[in-house]
């Protein structure tokens, strides 16, 4: 099914001016953030990520679309209904036994003003190293859900200013584990581009819809906190503070996604305890996914041996049920040693060492401590009575 677009008015002079000027601002937006440049079409939502975001949209500036150069390609992949509306979806939920089928819709829109070539395709959702949500890179094979999307047309082309929709088909298999599969269906758009070498490189831009299933049976809701280390960075001052970072691993090891609050801290010997400030909740984790995760506890005294501590309170996504849900913790005892105090102390010492010994040769005069090479030396006690002797026979 196709549907057009209303055309929209032609742009003067005042509004090219202004449409240009924010393209150098979202270039410039770009380059800071290291993300790709993109420019929003009227009425559309950007996406600069490959990952697929609610009723997101991708936009290539200067599309070649291997026809003609210029201009902007913005595209976008949402749920739809049998008619090929938009029904509110902002993504794709399902809650069914294994060995089941599911027919769904997907509403393919370009809001560009040349037709657009875009490749269908599903596959598996991750988290990125830092609990983000992510999807397989292009052209890797998916093992998990996105391998059970069945979609008869993986290359369509879009009118200018149009929507199409067509179906797709979810096959899962009688072996499905229980719990949560996630997924993204993506419509994929090729950009050739020149390397800093001069070779020719190929860009994919990607943006779609998150597909979410549960699979009926037993749901192990769980996390676990790993590899948690503490360091310590002092101050120059060698009374000042210090401050303690603390890095960990925060793994989902149950069937269901969830996200956490967590709250870090360092604990003294003598169980006084500081908590590192603007912490944020652990992103949603997918089963079997993990986050990296660091965080600072500045205003810390150099006690010797401080306890890093990640308490974490696990939380279900919006509208999902599961078993109940038990706190998480991590520990780990780490040196927090006041190099800067002790090199003061020992600068200090070496100081009135070399202090001491000065003074007590000017106390003893040039000769002191010398005596003549050959002399014998006189028994404690006596010296004074040979000299009296001596001294009588000659008197």
């Amino acid at each position: 099914m196709t549907e057009d677009f209303p055309r929209t008015r032609r742009v003067g002079a005042a509004g090219r001016a202004a449409r240009g000027l924010a393209v150098v601002l979202v270039a410039a937006a770009a380059v800071l953030t290291g993300a790709p440049a993109v420019q929003a079409a009227a009425g559309s939502s950007p996406s600069p990520r490959a990952n697929p975001s609610a009723r997101g949209s991708a936009t290539i500036p200067n599309y070649d679309n291997g026809k003609a150069q210029g201009g902007y390609a913005t595209w976008s992949l949402v749920p739809v209904d049998a008619r090929g509306q938009l029904d509110g979806r902002p993504k794709y939920s399902y809650t069914s036994a294994a060995g089941r089928t599911i027919t769904d819709f997907m509403g393919i829109s370009n809001f560009s003003l040349k037709p657009l070539t875009l490749a269908i395709d599903a596959t598996d959702a991750i988290n990125t190293s830092d609990g983000q949500f992510g999807l397989l890179p292009t052209g890797v094979k998916p093992l998990d859900i996105g391998s059970w999307v069945r979609i008869k047309r993986h290359v369509v082309t879009v009118p200018a200013r149009s929507r199409i929709s067509m179906p797709f088909v979810l096959v899962i298999p009688a072996t499905a584990t229980p719990g949560d599969h996630v997924a993204g269906i993506t419509a994929t758009a090729v950009q050739g581009r020149t390397g800093n070498k001069g070779q020719k490189v190929a860009v994919n831009f990607r943006t779609g819809s998150r597909l979410y299933l549960r699979v009926a049976g037993t749901l192990r809701p769980a996390l676990v906190v790993e590899r948690v280390r503490g360091s310590y960075t002092q101050n120059l001052n060698p009374v000042g503070h210090g401050a303690a970072t603390i890095t960990y691993r925060v793994r989902n090891v149950g069937n269901v996604r969830l996200s956490a609050h967590q709250r870090v801290s360092i604990m003294t010997p003598w169980g006084t305890h500081k908590s590192a400030p603007g912490v944020r909740d652990v992103p949603e984790l997918l089963p079997g996914e993990s986050a990296d995760l660091v965080a600072t506890v500045p205003g810390v005294l150099p006690v010797v041996l401080l306890q890093a501590s990640v308490d974490l309170q696990p939380l279900l996504p919006r509208g999902v049920s599961a078993p109940p849900l038990h706190n998480v913790s991590g520990r780990d005892w780490f040196w927090a040693v006041p190099w800067s105090l002790i090199a003061v102390l020992v600068g200090l010492f070496v100081y009135w060492q070399v202090r001491r010994w000065r003074n007590r040769r000017r106390a003893g005069g040039p000769t002191a401590g010398k005596r003549r090479r050959g002399a014998p030396v006189a028994p404690a006690g006596t010296s004074s009575r040979r000299g009296s002797r001596a001294r009588a026979g000659v008197s």
